[in-house]
């Protein structure tokens, strides 16, 4: 899903036209209630789910990623069918990705899977597993400390 964000100095819809797209070529189309846009496209089964930002006002949701369904209703108000039919999500009659979209998305997973960890200061984890719940669950402390982990490139708090 791309996520094209109106309001608050943000035009999504601008900058995915200034990326060459259109919004209409999506078969499937939510509003959202700041009269942003949800676009659906089919394919995105290898595409994990980020909330990265591919240009101003634009960001995606892949396999695993939330968003407000058509008809929910918020305090900022309700998420309507632009475009399209609910049956066209069951049954997978979406148009693709485009591949513009896909190109950047990739590009930005490199990027991160790229960035080089081991460059947290050691006192500021320190300090910041003071306020962890010694009775937290079992699945929060392995992410806590998978987090370690990664930020100190594997060494721990030696």
């Amino acid at each position: 899903m791309v996520d094209l964000d109106q309001g608050e100095s943000k035009d999504g819809a601008s900058e995915y036209k200034a990326m060459g797209l259109d919004p209409e070529d999506a078969l499937f189309a939510v509003e959202t209630p700041s009269g942003g846009q949800h676009l659906y496209f089919a394919n995105w089964d290898k595409l994990p789910n980020t909330q990265d930002q591919l240009a101003p006002g634009i960001d995606t949701r892949g396999v695993g990623g939330l968003v407000f369904a058509p008809g929910s209703r918020t305090i900022f108000g309700e998420y309507r069918i632009k475009r399209g039919e609910l049956s066209d999500l069951q049954y997978g009659c979406l148009t693709p990705v485009p591949e513009v979209i896909r190109e950047k998305r990739q590009r930005n997973e490199k990027a991160v899977s790229q960035q080089v960890p081991g460059h947290e200061d050691i006192e500021t984890i320190r300090d910041a597993l003071r306020y962890v719940s010694s009775d937290c669950g079992y699945q929060e402390w392995a992410d806590i400390l998978m987090a370690i982990h990664h930020e100190t490139g594997g060494s721990g708090l030696e």
